[in-house]
């Protein structure tokens, strides 16, 4: 399946939630931005990667290197730019196979804390007609195979209408004991399903980086009843004035600007801070820039499209 920004309007997402129960439907669980994966040119790519303030002041991300992974997937590697319940994985174009090259820059990964709930969940893309089998994703420590975690799965997302490689969303969902197999010291009180728990281990709140708090995408106008059914199907409040559409969930928000077919495409990620920012206030990469904002705030911008150089 399939992406958001702005404030949460709770309510308006409570009473879908509400109005399934009268249907006699399994109630949708909140649904949370987990993270996004942004492809970019293997020169933004490099740049992000050697940049000395992103990988030590701005968040404990970096390079990494992801074995085991997908039942005998190869190992594959990523940049990521982790807070305290989401990140962002940055992948270079270079390493995308060809069904990875047609999809849109960016895909979201979202998640909820009860994997049993997964189902509603399914049931709620299948009624907007977006085809979303769930399935086991397996992981293996020390030649040992484990349960990871269920999800909507996107490796179909061929299945459905996709004009010009709309942002799809998928909705995950870990195992317990997962975090106990990733990490045998784990203590009973780090034990858990949600995204704090899960990201524990790697997020360090003396760095910047507190969390992703939405998106900024300019999409065409053919895309846009796709994104608002994924929205629909996750039970999020959507609100469309003139050419930009919101969509409002628990913790986070997205807002999408229909552009024309010559206008330069741009994704804006926003950030919570831990702290203010001193100094320096704007960092420019090839074709991207992360600028911070007095009110313990960030925005990154990436170009809406990439190119293989």
């Amino acid at each position: 399946m399939k992406v958001l920004l702005a404030a949460p309007l709770l309510a308006c997402t409570v009473f879908a939630q509400d109005a399934k129960n009268s249907t006699g439907q399994q109630p949708l669980p909140p649904i949370y931005l987990n993270h996004a994966n942004i492809v970019v040119s293997p020169t933004l790519y490099e740049a992000i990667n050697q940049s000395k303030f992103l990988n030590a002041e701005f968040s404990n991300g970096g390079e990494h290197t992801v074995t085991g992974a997908y039942s005998g997937r190869a190992p594959y590697t990523n940049i990521s730019v982790r807070g305290k319940k989401t990140y962002l994985e940055i992948k270079n174009a270079d390493s995308l196979d060809e069904k990875g090259l047609k999809r849109n820059p960016i895909l979201f990964i979202m998640s909820i804390d009860d994997r049993t709930q997964l189902a509603a969940v399914g049931q709620s893309f299948e009624r907007e007609h977006i085809h979303a089998p769930i399935e086991t994703a397996m992981r293996t420590f020390n030649g040992h195979e484990v349960k990871w975690h269920d999800d909507t799965d996107t490796s179909k997302w061929s299945d459905n209408p996709d004009p010009a490689h709309t942002p799809w969303f998928m909705v995950s969902a870990i195992y317990p004991g997962y975090l106990k197999e990733a990490y045998p010291d784990l203590k009973p009180e780090e034990e858990g399903t949600t995204r704090e728990k899960y990201n524990a281990r790697r997020y360090k709140s003396e760095l910047l980086m507190q969390d992703i708090t939405g998106f900024d995408i300019d999409i065409g106008a053919d895309q846009l009843a796709v994104l608002m059914a994924q929205f629909r199907a996750m039970g999020y409040a959507l609100r469309t004035e003139g050419s930009v559409t919101t969509a409002n969930g628990p913790e986070d928000a997205l807002r999408w600007k229909v552009v024309g077919a010559s206008t330069p495409r741009t994704i804006t990620v926003h950030f919570s801070l831990n702290r203010t920012k001193e100094g320096q206030q704007v960092y420019a990469f090839p074709d991207s820039e992360l600028r911070f904002h007095s009110d313990r705030t960030a925005s990154w911008k990436f170009p809406g499209t990439w190119t293989k150089k």
